[in-house]
């Protein structure tokens, strides 16, 4: 059922069903006027995670999967490789960094000045294309989650989300 409108009363329903531990697979068993794929797209826009737990994959899928991520065949693989940008992220500095923006903006998101909530450390200028100014913390803010995804995505999204949850909750 491509390109046909979900209503207020499915998004809700899907918000349930996600919530009462359903993968997407599982929804789309309850949901039966609605694909697989449109449910994870649907789901996609609303920000709404998965309850698939991969980490219940075999080896052998693992290697498959890492293998087409990369480009290659199986019997090219050498091996689980993760992003420059994953690392950097990992890392102790990065760590530092995150917990200094944190300190020098009291953990108050400095946008709307909400404490006690989940908090990001966001990049000024962009984290991708910054590469000398990562770990700067002047390059850094307190934000928290809603600000932080309006930094990212306008204020449409935190919106509709708002009204999303708002009726589901």
């Amino acid at each position: 059922m491509a390109g046909i409108k979900w209503t207020i009363e499915e998004n809700k329903y899907l918000w349930e069903l996600v919530n009462d531990g359903l993968t997407f697979i599982g929804v789309a068993s309850r949901m039966k006027n609605r694909t697989y794929e449109a449910i994870r797209i649907q789901a996609s826009k609303l920000k709404i995670k998965s309850n698939y737990d991969s980490s219940q994959r075999d080896e052998e899928t693992r290697k498959k999967i890492s293998a087409s991520l990369q480009g290659i065949n199986l019997d090219e693989w050498d091996g689980f490789k993760e992003s420059m940008n994953a690392l950097i992220r990992k890392s102790v500095a990065y760590k530092k960094w995150r917990k200094a923006v944190f300190e020098r903006d009291d953990y108050t998101c400095q946008k709307c000045g909400k404490k006690n909530c989940y908090l990001n450390a966001h990049h000024i200028a962009t984290f991708a294309e910054n590469e000398n100014k990562r770990l700067d913390i002047f390059n850094g803010i307190t934000l928290c989650i809603n600000c932080h995804k309006e930094e990212h995505f306008g204020s449409a999204i935190v919106w509709y989300r708002t009204v999303i949850y708002s009726t589901v909750l």
